[in-house]
């Protein structure tokens, strides 16, 4: 699963859809924290990261893991893993919510609508 898409992208045209589409905000990254572990022929790095997209400011904070392989005479990734940070995805949904709530005071009834919503459009 991509890091801002809830549809897991197994094939290359799904894959390729997401990176445009991640692309078209115009991300910069900044490695927030790093835990580097070196053995023989291979190293693992695992950490916090966001990303800025320059088209409106919005920011995705995540964690990441990778894993290196030195293959050949160069270091491969064998490994990616990124996802939302819970704690991002737990603010959205709240900020959803009171976006979306009525005058009957059910402010929590459409959470995870909005939360969908944000994250949509934060890849579109």
């Amino acid at each position: 699963l991509p890091t801002v898409s809830d549809l897991p992208r197994d094939t290359y045209d799904l894959i390729k859809d997401y990176f445009v589409k991640f692309l078209k905000g115009e991300p910069s990254g900044e490695i927030l924290e790093s835990f580097v572990h070196v053995g023989d022929n291979w190293a693992s790095d695992v950490g916090i990261y966001e990303f800025t997209m320059a088209t409106d400011g919005s920011k995705v904070r995540g964690r990441f893991s990778f894993v290196y392989v030195y293959e050949g005479g160069e270091w491969k990734i064998s490994h990616h893993h990124s996802s939302q940070m819970p704690e991002e995805m737990t603010r959205i949904g709240a900020e959803a919510a009171d976006s979306n709530s009525d005058d009957s005071g059910d402010s929590g009834s459409n959470i995870l609508g909005g939360g969908i919503a944000v994250l949509g459009a934060a890849i579109a």
